[in-house]
């Protein structure tokens, strides 16, 4: 793909259920689009955490029980991302995750006299997404244990790029996901109520090559 393909200042929202391919579409739009900036909450967390930020702080009690983080949190650390990445643009991935979020992260885009260029939702059945992180193996020394690990073709257990011991995302287990898939369901028609935003659906049940020249397809 060409970087030319998608504007650098364009702000972009990539929503879908947990395992849907999310990470993977990422990787590939900001491969192809140097420059532009990227917000995940969780991997925004595990950079405040080795950091021991005032957020961290704030977000460190319900990370460690596993709980939602709260959204006055979640926002403020996406306000504190956003400007700093102004004025250029910015891969938005899995933000909002329900409506309040929805609905403050528009204020902080409008607060900035940006708006939302384009929603692209990456949807999967349930079972496939659980199907995927039972096969999911992660590497905490790379990413902190956020993505699927490039897994070395000689020690299957062990990271392509570091070499270090493969691993599970703490909650990548059969009841944690599928409560992270039912809330997903639950929240997602009022997020995308309060987006007001024409969505762009993605098959991700599709391989990655296709699921990758479809949303070029969108975003060009």
């Amino acid at each position: 793909m060409s970087a030319r393909t998608l504007s650098k200042t364009s702000l972009l929202v990539l929503l879908g259920p947990p395992g849907s391919g999310k990470s993977t579409l990422v990787t590939s739009i900001l491969d192809a689009t140097p420059g532009l900036g990227h917000f995940a909450v969780r991997r925004q967390f595990v950079e405040e955490k080795s950091k021991q930020t005032d957020l961290w702080l704030a977000a460190a009690e319900s990370q460690e029980k596993g709980q939602w983080l709260p959204d006055e949190v979640v926002i403020e650390a996406f306000s504190r991302r956003l400007d700093a990445q102004l004025p250029g643009g910015m891969l938005i991935e899995g933000l909002p995750a329900n409506a309040e979020q929805a609905r403050l992260m528009i204020e902080v885009v409008a607060g900035r006299g940006r708006q939302v260029d384009r929603v692209l939702y990456l949807d999967a059945p349930d079972e496939v997404c659980m199907a995927r992180m039972r096969k999911r193996s992660v590497c905490v020394t790379c990413d902190g244990g956020i993505s699927q690990a490039a897994v070395s073709e000689a020690d299957p257990g062990r990271c392509a790029r570091c070499g270090s011991a493969l691993g599970r995302r703490r909650d990548d287990h059969d009841g944690p996901f599928a409560e992270r898939l039912r809330l997903h369901r639950h929240h997602i028609r009022g997020i995308l109520d309060e987006l007001c935003h024409e969505v762009t659906v993605l098959d991700g049940t599709e391989d990655r090559g296709e699921i990758v020249r479809a949303a070029f397809r969108q975003l060009s």
